[in-house]
C-alpha cells in the first residue's frame, strides 16, 4: 500500500480508505490480545514500524516537518509510551 501512487483525487481517497480498512483491522487484533507483555511488544512494533515509515516518507510529503521538528516533539518517544506501565 505504501509504494502505490495516487493518480486522482479519487485514487488518493481511495487509498486512504483502504490504509484506514487496514489500520481498523490491525487496532481490532491488537485489542483482543490479552497478555500484558504482548500488547507492550506489539506496541513497541508499531512505534517501530511508524518510524520506519515516516523515515521512508520524503519531506515534501510529511507536511515539511524535518527530522529536527520531529525530535523537538518527541513524536515517537511519546508514541512509544502510550500504553506502556
Amino acid at each position: 500500500m505504501r509504494a502505490r501512487q495516487a493518480e486522482s483525487l479519487e485514487e488518493t481517497i481511495a487509498l486512504f480508505r483502504e490504509r484506514a480498512r487496514f489500520i481498523d483491522s490491525i487496532n481490532n487484533q491488537l485489542d483482543r490480545i490479552n497478555d500484558p507483555r504482548v500488547r507492550n511488544y506489539m506496541v513497541c512494533r508499531a512505534v517501530i514500524a511508524a518510524r520506519a515509515d515516516y523515515d521512508l516518507t520524503s519531506v515534501e510529503r510529511r507536511g515539511g516537518r524535518d527530522e529536527a521538528e520531529r525530535r523537538a516533539l518527541h513524536f515517537f518517544r511519546i508514541e512509544a509510551t502510550v500504553g506502556m506501565q
